[in-house]
C-alpha cells in the first residue's frame, strides 16, 4: 500500500465539510491509519492514541470524506464507525471493496449500533474486528497494531 503521505494535522479537526485540512507531508515509510468517526472527541482521542503508538493518522468525520481520503491516501488500516453522516459505513465498505487496490485493507469497526447482527454482517465484508461503543482505546489501538503486523 502507498503510505508515503499522511495528512498534516495533530488534532484532526474537521472543517465545515467534515474534512481535515492541511497539506500532505512526505514521510519515510510510516504506517498510516485513517480514522473515520463522526464523534469529534472520539475521533481525536483515537488519533492521539494511534500517533502515540508511532503511526501516521488521518481523520475524516463523515462517510464521503472518509471514502475520498481512502482513495487518496490508501491507508494501511481503517478504523470505521458505521453510523456516519452522508454515507453509512456499510455503503462505504461496498464502495471500498470494489476497488482492487483496497479490497484487502484491514478494517476495524467501532459502532454504537445495538443491532446484534452487526458482527455477522461485518465479517461478511472482511472486517477484522467489531468494537461496541464505548470501546477500550487500548484494545482498539492494539487491534490496529495487530492488523498492521498481519497485513
Amino acid at each position: 500500500m502507498k503510505t508515503e503521505y499522511i495528512e498534516q494535522s495533530k488534532e484532526c479537526k474537521p472543517d465545515s465539510e467534515g474534512v481535515v485540512g492541511g497539506d500532505l507531508l512526505e514521510y519515510q515509510r510510516m504506517e498510516t491509519v485513517l480514522v473515520i468517526e463522526d464523534q469529534e472527541d472520539l475521533n481525536r482521542a483515537l488519533a492521539l492514541r494511534l500517533q502515540a503508538a508511532g503511526l501516521g493518522v488521518a481523520c475524516a468525520f463523515d462517510g464521503i470524506a472518509g471514502l475520498e481520503k481512502i482513495k487518496r491516501l490508501e491507508p494501511d488500516v481503517i478504523v470505521l464507525d458505521l453510523r456516519l453522516p452522508r454515507l453509512h459505513g456499510f455503503k462505504l465498505l461496498h464502495a471500498l471493496r470494489g476497488q482492487r487496490n483496497l479490497r484487502e485493507a484491514p478494517i476495524v469497526v467501532i459502532t454504537g449500533d445495538p443491532d446484534p447482527e452487526i458482527e455477522q454482517r461485518a465479517r461478511r465484508w472482511g472486517i477484522r474486528r467489531v468494537f461496541r461503543k464505548p470501546a477500550s482505546m487500548r484494545d482498539v489501538v492494539q487491534e490496529v497494531l495487530d492488523s498492521i503486523e498481519g497485513y
